[in-house]
């Protein structure tokens, strides 16, 4: 089915939401403690006894607002890397490079809860950049050069929008990024090609 699994992690995100929200959750903005008891990624629980907070906090969000622009950014950039990867590889490289974003977020921000898709999301616009620049893909030539711009350009304005906003955690989107990259370079192709134009 096109952009299964796409449609699988927006869904998982959209349901983790409503439970937010059903637990007495402001979706204007949640508070700490909600984040923190729906998952947050946060450095005293993350590398103590809850390790498992760096898959958890990729499918929670601080806002309605948060949530809708990174189900967008997802729904967009998800159609091509299963093209590309297939089902299976683009869920791995989702899960991987969120915690990539994770562990840096920890390392480089440990005083701060992280929450969010945008890591994870970052890390499949990375794998994106990887393969189309580096890697044979069965597209014609001016459709990669047309991806890859376009991956460029969104990947570049997060990352100026990240240090230029506070509040937004950059060094996560960075460590999904370098983490996006390794994995463009070293996951095997093997996805349904299609047409360009079908996107």
């Amino acid at each position: 089915m096109f952009n299964s699994v796409t449609k699988l992690i927006v869904t998982l995100n959209v349901l983790v939401f409503v439970a937010m929200v059903a637990g007495g959750g402001n979706p204007i903005g949640f508070d700490g403690e909600t984040l923190v008891r729906f998952g947050a990624n946060f450095t005293p629980y993350t590398v103590g006894p809850q390790p498992w907070r760096l898959i958890t906090y990729m499918f929670e969000h601080g806002s309605f607002m948060h949530i809708a622009l990174n189900m967008w950014c997802l729904w967009n950039l998800g159609a091509l890397a299963e093209q590309i990867y297939g089902d299976l590889k683009y869920l791995m490289i989702y899960f991987v490079t969120g915690v990539g974003a994770g562990i840096a977020s920890l390392l480089l921000r440990p005083v701060t809860l992280s929450v969010g898709a945008s890591g994870a999301i970052m890390g499949i616009a990375g794998a994106l950049i990887a393969t189309l620049y580096w890697r044979k893909v069965p597209y014609p030539d001016f459709a990669v050069k047309q991806y890859l711009s376009s991956i460029l350009r969104f990947a570049g304005l997060n990352l100026v929008i990240g240090f230029a906003l506070p509040g937004v955690d950059n060094w996560a989107h960075i460590g999904g990024v370098v983490t996006g990259l390794a994995c463009g370079l070293v996951f095997p192709l093997g996805g349904r090609v299609t047409r360009p134009d079908d996107y």
